[in-house]
């Protein structure tokens, strides 16, 4: 199956996407209780998650009964966002994975203080650090 953009999730993904991100890891039984989602749209859904790469499978839980569970959680290099700060004389544009922490950051002066020159300034130095760091633009969530 081809890796979809991930800006084309079902609303579904997405809100297994964000139990995942509030509880860090959870089992597919753990999901579906705090979704409502039946067991087997849960199913679905990882295994969906997990061939487009934006979820893997963590080591199973012991110590419970029945099968040990296998808990999933999100990969932070699944996509990333790029963070704008600037002010009159500079922009800094800045790269963040999934997890939230810093994939790269640069600063760069900015030689006139009008929208034209800061959206080319951020454009600029977004692409650059894309290239440098070689990530894939269909992974960029947002800016």
């Amino acid at each position: 199956m081809t890796k979809p953009l991930l800006q084309n999730l079902t609303a579904s993904h997405r809100r297994v996407i964000e139990i995942l991100f509030q509880q860090g890891s959870a089992s597919r039984a753990e999901i579906a209780s705090v979704t409502g989602f039946t067991k087997p749209t849960i199913s679905q859904i990882v295994q969906d998650l997990t061939e487009w790469e934006v979820v893997g499978e963590d080591a199973a839980r012991k110590g419970l009964r029945g099968q040990p569970a296998r808990p999933v959680s999100v990969r932070r290099q699944a996509g990333f966002a790029i963070g704008v700060n600037f002010s009159t004389s500079f922009a800094e544009v800045v790269a963040v994975d999934l997890a939230g922490s810093v994939i790269d950051a640069v600063q760069a002066p900015l030689d006139e203080p009008s929208p034209e020159c800061l959206a080319a300034l951020i454009h600029e130095e977004m692409e650059r650090l894309i290239r440098r760091k070689r990530l894939a633009k269909n992974r960029l969530l947002g800016a």
